[in-house]
């Protein structure tokens, strides 16, 4: 439909302060703030074939701050790296859809022209507040071998003011995370580690509060990581590899009474898999960025018998991605590459599939001075026509070619 149209603002600002206080302490405070207002007017067919326009405006506000204090010393002959912090964040959703109904149209003949009326369909507003406190640390036992531990809290808590609807729901999620692990030094250019760590997905999370998630409790994970890191060639060049598990230990499903309540976390999915990565400087001002990763998933356990053993929605099994920057004339920087994702299902029924896709994107960057720097990204090169994200039955195709300029300050 001629109709039709997206059009999304971003803003993004960010802040960085490092303090180092002396050869033990240092200090580092980021802010954050980003606002997105993404205008949508979508036309729906369905199988009855009425004009239908969808036409939303989500307005979307980020304001995250997060302080990290870093220490370095020794205790008992064992050396200590230990970091704590603290993570503030607010995160605001502020949506409205308004759903029109026109004359009914044909798919092989459309009129591109009629003017439906717009009716109210949605009209809510969504806050979220999140604090985490953590901390860890890295101690070096001896010249082969580190231990690592760390501990973190989190306190989630969302409100909902539905005023279609007229209703009002919150919830609030408090929940600790942990991660531990075993490095093994052989030399001073490799690492072989092992490490476990757990963490927790909010059934608000991304601020999404729904009649399916409306109480329900966090999901939980479970990460099992093996992986090597070698340096070559004095450091110029470093390959990274790790063999992973990811168990998802009571994922969110269907209500098995009665599917119309709020999701139950009974489920259980699986993700594995390896990646490998290269990153390093092959020859005088060539940079070059590569890695491929594999996964593998499953849903182990599901209330809806069907999905039991097909893939996790939205995962795709390859991922691939090069990248190489050339530094020239003492202030220039040039790059570019490619990164591949290959194809995924919309849904854990596996019943519907978008396909896979390449996409090129490019840099150029100049040094004004030490501090300052000015670089121009472009995205998406050859206008390639992809999906961002699947759902459901619906795909949302990605942004065409698009030009992101910059600059950065240090002080």
């Amino acid at each position: 439909m001629t109709r039709d149209k997206e059009e999304t603002w971003v803003n993004i600002g960010t802040a960085r302060l490092d303090h180092r206080f002396n050869d033990m302490f240092n200090l580092r405070n980021t802010l954050r703030f980003s606002h997105m207002d993404r205008d949508s007017a979508v036309t729906n067919p369905t199988a009855v074939l009425p004009d239908t326009l969808n036409r939303s405006r989500p307005q979307r506000s980020i304001l995250d701050n997060q302080t990290d204090l870093t220490a370095k010393f020794d205790t008992f002959g064992f050396g200590h790296t230990a970091t704590t912090g603290i993570e503030l964040s607010r995160e605001t959703f502020d949506f409205l859809r308004w759903a029109s109904n026109g004359p009914n149209t044909t798919i092989s003949n459309p009129n591109h022209h009629q003017l439906p009326a717009k009716t109210l369909a949605q009209n809510s507003y969504t806050t979220s507040t999140g604090f985490g406190i953590y901390v860890a640390d890295q101690i070096r036992l001896n010249q082969y071998f580190d231990i690592v531990g760390g501990a973190r809290w989190d306190y989630f808590g969302t409100e909902v003011n539905d005023k279609f609807l007229n209703d009002k729901r919150h919830q609030l999620d408090k929940m600790w995370s942990y991660r531990g692990g075993l490095v093994f030094h052989p030399t001073a250019a490799q690492s072989y580690y092992f490490s476990y760590g757990t963490s927790f997905n909010p059934s608000a999370e991304g601020v999404a509060f729904s009649v399916a998630t409306n109480g329900t409790p966090p999901e939980k994970n479970e990460i099992f990581e093996v992986g090597a890191k070698i340096a070559f060639f004095d450091g110029a060049l470093n390959l990274q590899s790790a063999v992973f598990r990811i168990d998802k230990t009571n994922a969110r499903t269907p209500n098995p009474i009665d599917p119309t309540l709020p999701n139950v976390i009974t489920g259980k999915q699986r993700s594995q898999g390896f990646e490998i990565g290269l990153v390093g400087r092959l020859v005088p001002g060539v940079n070059v960025f590569t890695g491929y990763t594999f996964l593998d998933t499953e849903v182990l356990k599901d209330n809806t018998a069907a999905n039991i053993g097909k893939q996790i929605a939205n995962v795709p099994e390859d991922s691939a991605n090069l990248w190489i920057t050339y530094d020239f004339l003492e202030k220039w920087q040039i790059g570019g590459g490619p990164s591949y994702v290959g194809s995924r299902f919309s849904n854990n029924a596996n019943a519907n599939r978008v396909p896979g896709f390449v996409r090129w994107d490019s840099t150029i960057a100049y040094q004004i001075t030490k501090n300052i720097q000015l670089r121009l990204n472009a995205i998406n090169l050859t206008n390639q026509l992809y999906f961002d994200s699947v759902g459901g039955s619906k795909a949302v195709p990605a942004a065409g070619r698009t030009f992101i300029s910059s600059a950065s300050f240090k002080f």
